[in-house]
């Protein structure tokens, strides 16, 4: 406390706001790379909701990489940046409560697809 705190630019995340906005929040390093529609799941598809997450997950398990392309992308940014680095990131995701439904449904989907290894890895 009071000491100085080194300053880490990949926890800061950057949202580019235009019709689609654009996000992101870690470093690329190595891993593994997932990708995922916003409108895989029904609700989404049915309220029009478009975009795409794109993850990297170390060797380790941990979240080191998350961007986002869609609308309304800023709190789950925000959110992201709190868990890069942490390898209980899919547990977050499933169980945290986002306002978007969509989100909330894409995000819970994902992680579940990590934790059963349903994912193409």
């Amino acid at each position: 406390m009071g000491g100085p705190q080194p300053y880490r630019p990949e926890l800061v995340p950057i949202v580019i706001c235009s019709a689609l906005e654009l996000g992101f929040v870690g470093s690329m390093k190595e891993g593994r790379r997932i990708v995922k529609t916003l409108n895989a799941n029904t609700k989404s598809f049915a309220n029009g909701w478009n975009g795409m997450v794109s993850i990297i997950v170390d060797e380790e398990g941990k979240l080191s990489y998350f961007s986002m392309l869609g609308e309304c992308i800023s709190e789950p940014m925000n959110i992201a940046s709190a868990i890069i680095g942490s390898a209980l990131w899919d547990q977050f995701f499933f169980s945290n409560n986002y306002t978007h439904p969509s989100i909330c449904e894409s995000f819970s989907d994902l992680s579940l697809e990590f934790m059963f290894n349903l994912l193409n890895l």
